[in-house]
């Protein structure tokens, strides 16, 4: 049965029925929420803190009078999911706590390093960029043998602006090792980091690519892990990316759906990024399918290959 006294003195400007409709969604979100959550004995409203906890036992208390206040102008049915959004960062910021908590700030900027995603997967209130409309840039901070999104919050309490944080975090990539080999075709670059940053390391494909290339670079991070890239070829540049569309799109197609990247391959030129949509044309045909990109990117290659290739 609700409970339909007076409301605590910690929210004296709830009403009797909007204390009772108070403690049924915390009833109900704390329920949900599983039993990380360890309240006062008289249950949850009664007391104005209530613990989020972990298994080993360390807590940090939620301030109930906090969350009446904030949800009390929503319409009284979406109290229950405001509670659960409230909680769930709670709970985000008790984890962020306990990963960072031993750094100490003159620490951090050494131990920022990029990582790939795509934008869909990017966690909310991190410190990212965005790359192109398939890949972002995810920053995130070396803990012992782990790595942690960088939340922007723990970054300006940090000294840093989420700005400062991307470029540290790119900078700090062209001193990450990476070993360099080839995949039978020797014009064809593969990378990989020891230390698991290896799709990212497409950021600095221009000083890792040892053959000149005065048309850009052609470059494919498929999956998370992985990065290929070559030199935009001036003799058959319409078949070059056509190879390269298949062997990128066979790559993603093969990765289970969370290690995958970008499905397109990627132009690097003069400092930009842009993902080039490649149709092949149908079997049997001696056509070289269609391409789409920029104007720029189109123009580089009307230059190089003017005849029997479809632009759009």
């Amino acid at each position: 049965m609700a409970h339909t006294g007076p409301a605590p003195d910690w929210c004296p400007w709830f009403t009797p029925a909007e204390w009772a409709a108070f403690r049924e969604a915390l009833a109900s979100v704390f329920r949900d929420a599983g039993p990380g959550i360890a309240g006062g004995g008289a249950g949850p409203g009664e007391e104005r803190f209530v613990h989020l906890g972990r298994a080993d036992g360390h807590h940090v208390p939620l301030d109930l009078g906090r969350l009446a206040a904030e949800i009390r102008p929503l319409p009284r049915w979406e109290w229950p999911a405001a509670l659960l959004r409230l909680t769930a960062e709670a709970e985000r910021g008790l984890a962020a706590l306990d990963v960072f908590g031993g750094l100490a700030p003159d620490d951090v900027p050494a131990l920022l390093l990029p990582r790939l995603r795509r934008p869909d997967d990017i966690p909310d209130g991190v410190v990212h960029g965005t790359l192109t409309d398939e890949l972002s840039v995810l920053v995130f901070v070396r803990v012992g043998d782990r790595a942690h999104p960088l939340p922007a919050e723990r970054a300006e309490r940090w000294g840093m602006t989420p700005e400062a944080a991307l470029r540290r975090a790119l900078a700090n990539l062209h001193h990450d090792p990476v070993a360099l080999g080839h995949d039978g075709d020797r014009a064809m670059v593969n990378a990989e980091s020891p230390a698991g940053f290896t799709s990212a390391h497409l950021l600095r494909v221009p000083e890792l690519l040892t053959t000149p290339a005065p048309h850009g670079i052609l470059a494919m991070v498929p999956y998370e892990g992985s990065l290929f890239f070559t030199a935009l070829n001036a003799g058959e540049p319409r078949w070059q990316l056509i190879g390269c569309a298949e062997t990128v799109e066979k790559h993603w197609a093969e990765q289970p759906p969370e290690r995958r990247l970008c499905s397109r391959v990627l132009w690097m030129y003069e400092g930009s990024v842009e993902s080039i949509g490649v149709t092949p044309a149908p079997p049997g045909s001696s056509a070289p399918g269609v391409v789409t990109g920029s104007e720029r990117f189109l123009a580089v290659l009307s230059r190089l290959s003017p005849d029997g290739i479809v632009f759009d």
